[in-house]
């Protein structure tokens, strides 16, 4: 079997396994609570958080070891365990200050943007976000990567920076029009020159929560992460509207 053949065939295997362990712990899952929390232009944002269970740690656990195995790549790296979690929750602050957490019951003092991952649209619907880049090429083959002009994303440091003059990691979904709801949230935390391109196309290096798994550090393109986040010929990039300005409090592990 081909190598090519060989992964696709693990991953399969993979997802058809998490799915059933999931499934069998599903009904585990526990409400917690639910609260409202708002873009920064006031759009209301349900929060709502379930108490993961034992059984679904120890899928988080399985899935997240045999994910390392898959994806091993020098820009790959689990950058925090799925089943560390206690909670699951579908949505996360993107920017705020000082650092909290969008849990219910934590401090709320200046929040600025909930971004909802199962439909985060009314964060540029709404003016609260908009979108700057987006990429020029989806990849066509294995070990391809969804790849934008680097002249598009150079001047993005210099824009978007935080306290200590770094560049705020910036959402990125797959979608190929602003009305479609993106499969995926990650944020865009650095770039690099393809080879053989004389610097005039990059591909970038994500970190991202995959479902109930874990963080992770990714290229992306179907080689680098599950197929089903590949599904768009076209990544979109997000910012802070205009007005909305530097530095920015931005905690650079909004899944914390």
């Amino acid at each position: 079997m081909k190598k090519t053949s060989l992964k696709r065939f693990k991953l399969s295997l993979l997802t058809l396994t998490a799915a059933l362990l999931q499934a069998s712990c599903l009904q585990a899952k526990i409400l917690v609570d639910q609260e409202t929390r708002t873009t920064e232009k006031g759009f209301p944002v349900q929060v709502i958080r379930y108490q993961y269970s034992s059984e679904e740690k120890t899928v988080c656990k399985l899935v997240d070891r045999r994910y390392q195995e898959i994806y091993a790549e020098p820009n790959f790296q689990l950058v925090f365990r799925g089943d560390l979690y206690d909670y699951a929750r579908n949505c996360h602050d993107y920017a705020f200050g000082p650092y909290m957490s969008c849990c219910p019951g934590g401090q709320f003092i200046s929040q600025k943007e909930a971004w909802d991952l199962q439909d985060p649209r009314w964060n540029w619907a709404d003016g609260s976000m908009v979108n700057v880049v987006a990429s020029v090429f989806a990849p066509q083959a294995v070990g391809e990567d969804y790849t934008f002009y680097t002249a598009d994303l150079s001047p993005l440091p210099s824009l978007y920076y935080d306290v200590t003059v770094q560049m705020v990691p910036l959402p990125t979904c797959p979608m190929d029009t602003l009305d479609q709801n993106p499969v995926h949230s990650a944020i865009l935390i650095n770039w690099f020159t393809l080879p053989g391109t004389m610097s005039d196309y990059s591909a970038g290096i994500f970190i991202s929560k995959w479902g109930d798994w874990g963080i992770y550090q990714h290229r992306w393109g179907p080689a680098f992460l599950p197929d089903i986040y590949c599904n768009t010929s076209t990544l979109r990039i997000f910012a802070p509207r205009p007005g909305w300005q530097p530095p920015y409090f931005v905690f650079h592990t909004p899944w914390g």
